[in-house]
């Protein structure tokens, strides 16, 4: 599978290609883009093949990485999405060969305990 990260925002013009999935991405500490193998042991998140659909998966709970602006944990990548690994936003591209519906995904949820005077 071809996969395709089109860098927007103030990075605008990038393109990674992502060629030999399973790929995990992290970002340096000066906030660089970094792709490698899944094991990467910093990685902030992975993203695979799963019968002809592109999913992703968090590695922590404190990363900040987030699908269509919300912040994901799991789940399908479609043409199209939106994907914001720490402060690099993309465009998600490829091309979809499976009828199998993508799978679901599931977001972290604020914290919302708020301590009460």
């Amino acid at each position: 599978m071809r996969v395709r990260l089109y860098e927007v925002g103030e990075r605008c013009g990038h393109v990674h290609w992502l060629d030999d999935l399973p790929v995990a991405i992290s970002t340096t500490i000066q906030g660089e883009f970094c792709t490698g193998k899944a094991e990467q042991s910093e990685a902030k998140c992975v993203i695979a093949e799963d019968r002809g659909n592109l999913v992703i998966e968090t590695c922590s709970d404190t990363d900040e990485v987030f699908l269509n602006d919300m912040p994901i944990e799991q789940g399908g990548l479609m043409p199209g999405d939106s994907l914001r690994v720490g402060s690099h936003c993309f465009v998600v591209s490829y091309e979809r060969v499976t009828t199998e519906p993508s799978p679901p995904c599931r977001f972290r949820l604020p914290d919302l305990t708020v301590a009460r005077s």
